[in-house]
């Protein structure tokens, strides 16, 4: 029988899970990814774990698929773009790394495509031919599906919801626009914005900590909620 390895390149995670044919997920596993961390590192840390996950379901892989952010060029693999919260991948061709280990097809997508890609084969887009999914960590991406049909440019550039100009007068992301969705809403984003509300507890180190320490009375976490939220 053999499984598909689907994973997911993030600027603070790699996911990795072995799929059927029938989009069932056979196994799965993450671990942290150090953005110091050199191209070679990341694909020995990516296909031990891989190899891990194979042996342990004892199916055969027959493809590797990988989402990332920003988009590659569909010749060789080499990420154009997005390789900000990777660094490692700049000008680097994961595809080709994993191709030459274990001898399948091995494909790379922008991360947000991937996503609305598979919710529209299995799963929560499966019953809608128009919509927009939402990707938020690191960073925020998204896809965008119209009749059927996940929406990308000639080149197989991604929509970019992340880098949509919602306040002109914020703060700039690393390209110098003003303001964008993914600066104002990333994880890092949302932490900024608590501290700019006040906030002085050195414990919160992730959006889930600003969580805890409103359910505690924290009043700047609480404003930091109701600002990231609107």
């Amino acid at each position: 029988m053999k499984v598909v390895a689907g994973i997911d390149i993030g600027g603070t995670a790699v996911k990795l899970g072995l799929v059927s044919a029938e989009g069932t997920v056979r196994a799965r596993a993450s671990f942290p990814c150090d953005p110091r961390q050199s191209f070679p590192g990341l694909v020995r840390a990516v296909s031990e774990c891989l190899e891990s996950l194979a042996a342990g379901t004892g199916a055969g892989l027959g493809a590797i698929g990988i989402s990332a952010p920003g988009y590659a060029d569909p010749a060789t693999g080499a990420l154009i773009d997005g390789a900000n919260n990777v660094p490692a991948l700049q000008g680097r061709s994961l595809p080709r790394a994993l191709r030459e280990r274990f001898g399948v097809p091995a494909f790379i997508d922008n991360d947000g495509t991937c996503a609305a890609t598979g919710e529209l084969w299995y799963g929560a887009g499966r019953d809608f031919r128009n919509f927009v999914l939402i990707t938020l960590g690191t960073g925020i991406g998204g896809g965008v599906v119209i009749d059927g049909r996940p929406v990308i440019g000639r080149g197989g550039e991604p929509p970019e919801i992340g880098a949509i100009c919602l306040d002109p007068a914020g703060p700039v992301n690393y390209s110098g626009v003003p303001g964008t969705f993914e600066r104002l809403a990333c994880a890092s984003g949302f932490l900024e914005l608590y501290r700019r509300s006040g906030g002085t507890e050195d414990g919160a180190r992730s959006p889930e900590d600003i969580f805890l320490l409103a359910a505690r009375g924290d009043r700047a976490a609480a404003s930091a909620i109701d600002r990231e939220g609107r």
